[in-house]
């Protein structure tokens, strides 16, 4: 009994050194391999791209209702409070619009003499376009926001405020008065003939800087059917829209007109603003384009994850550079 236990221990040590020694034989092989793997181009180091899950999104985030919209306003104003950077003499139209601003206020500018209009050198102060963007639904009293961008030749709208200014639609009629200081997200600074210049000091926002005076008419109760419009025209993702409000609703109300527009009938005395609210909540599957965005000035490069590359050939230069990314 004693010589088999012996005999055991001595195959067992036996087989422990030379498993240590397999290990430590095979140990600059693995390290090798790993090296190589790693050197290996992402498309043959990687298993095989398995197709995308199914991504939901609410019909909110995709599309929007016909005739919910956004409208565009413009104005034209003057921007006083300059340190020296506003329009030049050479640029007319800023001095007339102030002489007609202070003739409003009764103030009277001489036309002839050395005092006469002719001869102002207002420095502090440049012509600026004022644009904003009218939310749909927006009452009287509401507040938004507003970019100013000189017109003329002002070096900076630094420490600016623009006085009391209209904003038209495409209509002709105000539907908004801008007024209030500047927020620059530039500046330009110049000394002993060195100048430096960071993003543009000529463009500026007035944050809550106008204040709506008319609502564009538009009303819910008005509208017989509603259309939703996909913002990437798209049959199948039409057609499953159409599918999922007809499960929410519970009834057969929608159906697909094109790639872009679905229709929802409404019924008689309905609570439209409920019916809004269930559609726009509806989660639906889309199907995103491939998509690639390069951005030139920064050098960056966006890739959706619906891309997919196929074998391609670079040539740069006298350099030639072939790639199989596989699946």
């Amino acid at each position: 009994m004693a010589s088999g236990g012996l005999r055991r221990n001595g195959v067992l040590k036996a087989m422990q050194k030379n498993f240590i020694g397999a290990v430590q034989y095979a140990l600059p092989a693995m390290a090798a391999l790993a090296f190589v793997l790693e050197a290996m181009p992402p498309a043959i180091a990687q298993p095989a791209r398995t197709e995308p899950s199914i991504q939901l999104a609410r019909i909110k985030d995709v599309a929007s209702i016909e005739g919910i919209r956004d409208n565009q306003l413009i104005g034209y104003g003057i921007i006083v409070g300059l340190h020296g950077t506003g329009d030049s003499q050479q640029t007319v139209f800023p001095a007339q619009t102030l002489i007609s601003a202070l003739e409003r206020m009764g103030v009277t500018v001489p036309q002839t003499g050395a005092n006469s209009a002719m001869n102002m050198q207002v420095k502090n102060m440049a012509a600026a376009f004022v644009v904003a963007t009218l939310p749909p639904f927006s009452r009287p009293g509401y507040k938004m926001d507003v970019t100013v961008s000189s017109a003329g030749d002002a070096r900076s709208l630094e420490g600016g405020i623009l006085l009391m200014t209209p904003l038209y639609g495409p209509d002709g009629q105000i539907y908004a008065q801008a007024q209030g200081a500047l927020v620059l997200g530039g500046y330009m600074v110049a000394a002993q003939g060195n100048a430096r210049q960071v993003n543009h000091p000529t463009t500026a926002r007035i944050p809550n800087g106008a204040l709506v005076e008319r609502d564009v008419p538009f009303e819910l109760k008005q509208l017989h059917t509603v259309d939703v419009l996909l913002h990437d025209a798209d049959f199948h993702t039409a057609e499953r829209m159409a599918a999922a409000i007809d499960t929410v609703l519970g009834t057969a109300r929608a159906h697909v007109v094109d790639s872009r527009r679905v229709e929802v009938a409404t019924s008689p005395n309905e609570d439209l603003p409920a019916l809004l609210d269930k559609v726009e909540s509806t989660q639906v599957q889309v199907y995103p384009r491939a998509r690639v965005v390069v951005n030139e000035r920064t050098g960056t490069v966006v890739i959706g994850g619906t891309v997919r590359l196929q074998p391609v050939s670079i040539l740069h230069g006298g350099a030639l550079d072939q790639r199989d990314f596989g699946d």
